[in-house]
C-alpha cells in the first residue's frame, strides 16, 4: 500500500513539474520517468502515433488492369483501366515535363504573358536577395544623423550666411542698441 501511495505522489509531482518546467531537460526527463512509472509510453493522452505505411501492391496482373490507390474509401475497389482507344487523343500528347521555355511559346497567347510575368518576378526577387545590404549596428542611424548635424554646424560657423544679424533692442524694446 505504501508503494502505491509513494508512486501516486511521485506521479503527481512529475505532472506538476511537467506543467511548468524550469528547463527543457527536466521536461524530457519527466516524460520518460512518467512513462516508465505508468507503463505507457504516452503522456496523459497525448498520443504520438507512428505513421501507418500503406501496403504496396505487388501483383503484376492487378497493376496492369487497375489504377492502384485511386479508391480513397474503405470499401470498394480501385478504378479499372480501359483500352487506349477509349481515352481521348489529347491525353497522349500532354507535356509531362517542365513547362516550355519562353522562346517556344506564342507571344499572342495569354499563357505567354503569364509565364513572362512569372519569370520576371522571380528574376527580380533573386536580384533583390543578392543585393548588398548595409548592416547597421544598434543606434547606428542616430550616430550617423548626429555626425551630419555636427558637420553642417561646423560649415555654418566657417561660412558667412550672407545676411546681417537682426537688430537687438533694449528691454523696453523701443531703442536699437
Amino acid at each position: 500500500m505504501s508503494f502505491l501511495t509513494s508512486t501516486l505522489s511521485g506521479c503527481r509531482l512529475l505532472v506538476s513539474r511537467l506543467s511548468n518546467p524550469l528547463i527543457q531537460g527536466e521536461r524530457l526527463m519527466a516524460k520518460t520517468i512518467l512513462g516508465a512509472l505508468t507503463g505507457k509510453g504516452k503522456l496523459m493522452g497525448a498520443a504520438f502515433d507512428k505513421k501507418k505505411r500503406l501496403p504496396v501492391e505487388t501483383d503484376p496482373k492487378k497493376l496492369v488492369t487497375y489504377c492502384c490507390g485511386s479508391n480513397i474509401y474503405k470499401e470498394g475497389e480501385d478504378v479499372k483501366l480501359k483500352e487506349d482507344s477509349e481515352y481521348p487523343d489529347w491525353l497522349w500528347t500532354l507535356r509531362l515535363g517542365p513547362p516550355p521555355p519562353l522562346e517556344e511559346m506564342d507571344p499572342n497567347t495569354k499563357e505567354y504573358w503569364e509565364r513572362l510575368f512569372f519569370l520576371h518576378r522571380n528574376r527580380k526577387l533573386r536580384l533583390k536577395a543578392r543585393k548588398y545590404k548595409k548592416k547597421l549596428f544598434v543606434n547606428e542611424v542616430d550616430k550617423i544623423y548626429k555626425l551630419k548635424q555636427i558637420r553642417f554646424r561646423a560649415l555654418a560657423y566657417k561660412y558667412d550666411p550672407g545676411y546681417d544679424k537682426p537688430p537687438r533692442f533694449d528691454k523696453s524694446e523701443w531703442r536699437i542698441i
